[in-house]
């Protein structure tokens, strides 16, 4: 009993350990093997085509966020400009005042409100 126990096992551990050289693959293998081969290089294209499309729509976010970072920016340089403009207008008036008190204040330029209705035209949201 032993020995046929011992011989299984030796011819199975010989089976398992032995290379074979001349081993080639059938024509079963060989097409479900290239089915395979297909089957990845279109996963491969799907994923290059998603993360394509992921990159895409990152850029486009950041661009978007730039520009808006950039009107953002721009629409704070006109304000400052038509408050330092208001500042100097005042100043002048003031100067003048001095000089002659006769004359009534100046009203505010139109400008502070041409800005503010663009402020509203621009905070509303772009369709997508």
């Amino acid at each position: 009993a032993k020995c046929k126990e011992y011989l299984k096992h030796w011819v199975s551990d010989r089976k398992n350990t032995t290379r074979i050289e001349q081993l080639q693959p059938g024509e079963w293998f060989i097409g479900r093997y290239k089915d395979w081969q297909r089957g990845v290089q279109t996963w491969r294209t799907k994923q290059s085509a998603y993360k394509t499309l992921c990159a895409k729509r990152t850029q486009e976010r950041a661009a978007k966020q730039a520009k808006r970072a950039a009107d953002a920016a721009a629409r704070e340089a006109r304000l400052k400009a038509a408050a330092a403009k208001r500042e100097a207008a005042a100043k002048a008036a003031a100067e003048s005042g001095e000089a002659e008190k006769e004359k009534p204040a100046e009203e505010p330029p139109a400008e502070a409100e041409e800005t503010d209705q663009k402020e509203g035209e621009e905070d509303e949201p772009e369709p997508d």
